[in-house]
């Protein structure tokens, strides 16, 4: 025989052997080469054909192979309960069952299912399902329209009455056994998509098998249920006349393996199995060592801390399989585990960081994937410093205090503030802010328990303490001052101004916002008070912000901001600072349009002249200056008793 790469001319035949896995056979395909049965220039059409098709995409033919022998189910006079692990769903309605189906399933549309049953037909007398739909008929001898079950699908099971001995015959790519069906609580009939006969003991010759199914044996059958391991309370295969027929086979979890008498689950065969709740089953049972109540998990790798020096190790495994530590066997067949799927283990510890591999066998010398576990066993209380705002021993007047607390390897701490009861325990990334403290004219003295722990459950050897008085008497210290404003603007500029409080201590201040703006955005510097609004929309805005001098917070004050209506003026704003009554002169030579906004003062209206002048009372006034858009960019020169005080441009802010 001649490959492509040995010179096969057109014309030759090229024979394909594929090994189909889910039989472990070889099957033989020939086909001619480059004598395309259909061509199509798009892509390679999608097997399985028969024949194969040669097809041409991007200039390249090619000849997609996707094909599988026979799949041969033997059926026994009398009742049987079958299913196929041909990945298909036959049906013959005008759309798709709207059931659950297997993982990767084939849905094909037939004129009838006797069509998907021809291997069979006169041998059988009715078939019979059980889903989520509830249980559902189908006769081959009434018409379509009076039956109820219009598909047959890949991963459940069905029971059939057959008149004598028939084996069904199906064609189509097989399910693996990593597919997943979605099954619901209560009962279900399932089916076995596993390519292999699985059992724990012989005789199976009282049952009839699919003829290329291999034969393995297992240790226990719950090991192929692992991943619903405790929640199915039974499974149950009947085998008599009917579904009632005390003939079936028991596989209670509760049960040794001894006590089962389920002891086999083949492909072509099926079971009913009660579920406590909704599960997804799947016959892919390769991770079965585990571990429980770890820190944390990386894939395989589990991650441990503790200072209990009889630190436990506990975690779910096989039935009837043995478990190594490091190559050393800790369950052996006659530990008390051996039998279990579940299990415990005692390492000796030492300070530090310790390096466990796990692995498990079953008896018929199948290993399981191995895990990896860290254990870092620490006895060394966290290191911890804490610091306390307000700082001082007296505090006067404030009723809020913050505990910062930082540490390299503590992770909760708990506290205790005066008679109160323990509170619960708090992640170190949360500072302890205790709101509310009760003050008075006299003395009210405060005391703070903290104590600190670190992740493996070690505690501060000596707690922290700390202790002052809320006064609400004298001040010790000046409260900081925050001035209320109201500001004009124009809609749509970019208003900059500055956050005005003082301090008579002359302490550095910090702003913070107590309530935001309504409609413009609003960014501030929280250590300078320099702010800039940006409006929305015409009409009037608002925020509140207060002052803090590290020790007292100032009053709340509220920035009004009125956006002027008309796009066309432009505002300017100074704030002047006299010891005397003064009198501010604005020259105004080019005449523009001027008129000024003076605090707690309605708005002047507009007034073209060389001058505009205030009459100034008092040490410290605020000045809004609105003037005509073709002002911009122009200089206007202030002046306090005929002194020029200063220079701006239009608009300066």
């Amino acid at each position: 025989m001649k490959t492509v790469d040995e010179g096969a001319n057109e014309g030759d035949l090229l024979t394909f052997r594929v090994w189909d896995l889910s039989n472990l056979c070889e099957i033989a395909i020939t086909e001619d080469m480059f004598l395309p049965i259909s061509i199509n220039e798009n892509f390679i059409l999608k097997s399985p054909y028969n024949p194969p098709k040669w097809t041409k995409a991007n200039g390249i033919w090619g000849l997609n192979i996707n094909t599988c022998s026979d799949e041969i189910i033997p059926l026994v006079k009398g009742l049987n309960i079958f299913s196929f692990t041909v990945n298909k769903v036959f049906y013959d309605s005008n759309s798709p069952p709207g059931v659950n189906t297997l993982s990767n399933a084939d849905f094909v549309k037939v004129g009838r299912l006797d069509d998907v049953l021809s291997s069979i037909e006169g041998s059988y007398s009715i078939i019979r399902n059980f889903d989520v739909n509830g249980g559902l008929d189908y006769d081959p001898l009434v018409p379509t329209f009076f039956n109820t079950l219009h598909y047959l699908a890949s991963g459940y099971a069905y029971r059939i009455n057959m008149s004598k001995p028939a084996n069904l015959i199906l064609k189509g790519i097989r399910a693996q056994k990593t597919d997943t069906l979605q099954l619901s609580e209560g009962w279900n009939l399932v089916g076995c998509w596993h390519s292999d006969l699985q059992y724990i003991k012989q005789p199976l010759s009282l049952f009839k098998f699919p003829p290329n199914a291999k034969q393995v044996k297992v240790t226990s059958i719950k090991n192929i249920f692992q991943q619903i391991d405790g929640y199915y309370s039974i499974i149950r295969y009947p085998y008599g006349r009917d579904d009632s027929s005390s003939e079936a086979l028991i596989l209670d979890p509760e049960l040794a393996d001894s006590e089962n008498s389920l002891n086999f689950i083949a492909p072509g065969h099926g079971f009913w199995i009660k579920l406590k709740s909704s599960q997804t089953l799947h016959y892919d049972v390769n991770l079965a060592l585990q571990l429980k109540d770890y820190n944390s998990k990386i894939n395989n790798t589990y991650y441990y801390t503790s200072n209990d020096k009889n630190f436990t190790f506990t975690g779910q495994k096989w039935y009837n399989s043995l478990i190594t530590i490091n190559k050393t066997p800790i369950i052996q067949e006659g530990s008390r585990y051996f039998s279990q799927n579940h299990w415990q283990y005692k390492p000796r510890l030492m300070q530090g960081e310790q390096r466990l591999v796990f692995s498990g066998y079953d008896l018929t010398g199948y290993e399981c994937a191995s895990i990896t576990a860290f254990v870092m066993y620490d006895t060394i209380p966290p290191e911890v410093t804490y610091t306390k705002s307000p700082s001082e021993h007296i505090i006067y007047t404030s009723t809020t205090v913050t505990i910062n607390i930082k540490s390299s390897d503590a992770t909760h701490y708990k506290y205790k503030l005066d008679d109160n009861e323990e509170s619960d325990e708090i992640t170190v990334s949360q500072d302890l802010i205790l709101k509310d403290l009760f003050t008075s004219n006299t003395d009210t003295f405060h005391k703070l328990e903290l104590i600190t722990r670190d992740e493996a459950g070690n505690w501060q050897t000596h707690p922290q303490y700390f202790s002052w008085m809320n006064i609400t008497g004298e001040k010790a210290y000046n409260i900081p001052v925050a001035y209320t404003r109201t500001i004009i603007t124009a809609p749509q500029m970019p208003l900059y101004f500055k956050l005005q409080a003082t301090d008579e201590d002359l302490d550095p201040l910090t702003f913070k916002i107590l309530k935001d703006c309504q409609s413009g955005t609003l960014k501030i510097n929280p250590l300078t008070g320099e702010s800039v609004y940006t409006p929305v929309n015409s009409g009037t805005d608002s925020f509140i912000f207060s002052a803090h001098d590290g020790y007292f917070e100032s009053n709340p004050a509220t920035i009004s901001i009125i956006n002027k209506v008309s796009l066309d003026e432009m505002l300017a704003e100074l704030e002047i600072y006299s010891q005397n009554d003064a009198l501010i002169t604005f020259n105004n030579p080019d005449q523009y349009e001027l008129a000024y906004y003076h605090e707690n003062v309605p708005i002047i209206s507009p007034t073209i002249g060389p001058i505009l002048s205030v009459n100034l009372m008092g040490d410290m006034h605020k000045i809004m200056l609105i003037c005509d858009a073709a002002a911009v960019g122009e200089t206007l020169f202030l002046k306090i008793d005929n002194t020029v005080i200063s220079s701006f441009h239009i608009p300066f802010l």
